[in-house]
């Protein structure tokens, strides 16, 4: 053999050598290596996969095989493996909303192993089914919808404006009180949500729903409005101390059957059936803004507008909430109907008016009949107005509440 060539071939297999690689260009781990333990097992972008879950890790150093252990994490009852020889593996046809434990280990060749440590991971819920709305007004929506199988809670919002308004809860039914567009289309989005016991939360895939919501303005006429000026604002020719009952009950005639009474015929109806009272001998009201006057109730306006041949029905509304003193009133509103609204001014006397509608923004159109006057009421006032009645006598719990015809 020539001398070079040998002398060649020696300084090529100590070059191959000191890199690790055999004289077949293999790759082989270098005597003093140290084996690492599989680390950084993590879920993959897991939300929105409710029967299945992706894990990754971080490879081991000169790792042959990885062995994937699953386990459910309450029961730990082991479920199934799977050997791979990447860093990654999917176990699928798993329940939704279920929290999992994983554990990967690392083969290297003559039993020897690492193990990573267990991590906790867990499907997505299903979405919610059946995702409707059930109660709208214009200015208020809920939302309903059935409840997901192991889910913790649901993420609920209103798109306003594309900047969502988000709420979360842990019951099936979400409510919006504010930031309903009248007059446009309105977006509301519901997914399930699981909470690990590690803190983090999974969601399912949203559930999408759209709906237009008409004009919020809402205006009737108040005929005949002109007709209150005299007698400080009692139409007709009898004038008493306190007509406003029977005045906002002909307004409401008129408006709604289209009928031109003056506030003479309510009165004398009234007067001559007893529904109109002294207020402090029939009902006992010891009250500082008066000595006495003659007075109805929600009761005696219903009974007068029984005798002229109309029928009125009456909500005193006690123990209600402002959601559901509101409500009512928009409804009926909704229905063309004009309102009596027995409630107590800021002066401390109750009184009555007359509410006819709303504007663009929801505020409350609002009549005096003893003044001839138009009023916007702001929807907490229109509620404080009501709620203010005092309901320690009698004739605080008759006047307060809501009248109108059927």
């Amino acid at each position: 053999m020539n001398i070079k060539k040998l002398i060649c071939s020696f300084a090529c297999s100590a070059i191959m050598i000191a890199a690790g690689l055999s004289s077949a260009g293999s790759i082989e781990a270098s005597a003093d290596e140290v084996h690492t333990a599989p680390s950084g097992v993590t879920m993959v972008s897991p939300n929105g996969k409710y029967n299945k879950i992706d894990v990754k890790w971080n490879p081991s150093i000169g790792a042959a095989k990885y062995k994937v252990l699953i386990a459910n994490a309450d029961t730990n009852s082991a479920l199934s493996s799977k050997t791979v020889v990447s860093n990654q593996c999917t176990f699928k046809n798993l329940d939704p909303g279920v929290e999992y434990k994983v554990q990967v280990v690392a083969y290297f060749g003559d039993n020897d192993k690492k193990k990573s440590k267990v991590v906790r991971v867990g499907t997505a819920p299903k979405p919610p089914k059946n995702f409707r709305m059930t109660e709208r007004t214009y200015y208020s929506a809920v939302m309903t919808w059935e409840e997901a199988e192991n889910a913790d809670g649901y993420h609920f919002y209103f798109d306003a404006n594309n900047k969502p308004v988000e709420t979360r809860t842990t019951q099936n039914y979400a409510e919006f009180t504010k930031y309903i567009r009248a007059g446009e289309k309105n977006s509301y989005f519901v997914r399930s949500k699981k909470y690990l016991s590690t803190g983090k939360v999974i969601y399912s895939k949203y559930k999408h729903l759209t709906f237009n919501i008409p004009s919020a303005q809402k205006t009737l006429s108040i005929r005949p409005i002109s007709q209150l000026a005299t007698n400080g604002g009692l139409n007709g020719t009898i004038y008493a101390s306190c007509g406003c009952g029977p005045t906002a009950l002909t307004m409401v005639i008129n408006g709604d059957k289209n009928q031109s009474y003056t506030k003479d015929t309510a009165l004398q109806t009234g007067y001559s059936r007893g529904y109109c009272h002294n207020v402090t001998q029939n009902y006992g009201a010891q009250l500082s803004y008066i000595d006495s006057y003659v007075g109805t109730t929600l009761e005696d306006i219903q009974s007068i507008a029984s005798a002229m041949g109309y029928r009125a029905k009456l909500d005193h509304m006690y123990g209600e909430s402002q959601k559901e003193v509101l409500k009512k009133i928009d409804i009926l509103l909704d229905s063309n109907k004009r309102i009596v609204i027995g409630h107590r001014m800021t002066s401390g006397a109750n009184h009555f008016v007359v509410c006819y509608g709303r504007n663009a923004s929801g505020q409350f159109l609002i009549c005096d009949p003893l003044y001839a006057s138009t009023e916007v009421w702001n929807r907490d006032f229109m509620y404080a107005r009501i709620n203010a009645v005092d309901l320690s006598h009698h004739l605080g719990k008759m006047d307060r509440g809501i009248l109108w015809l059927v």
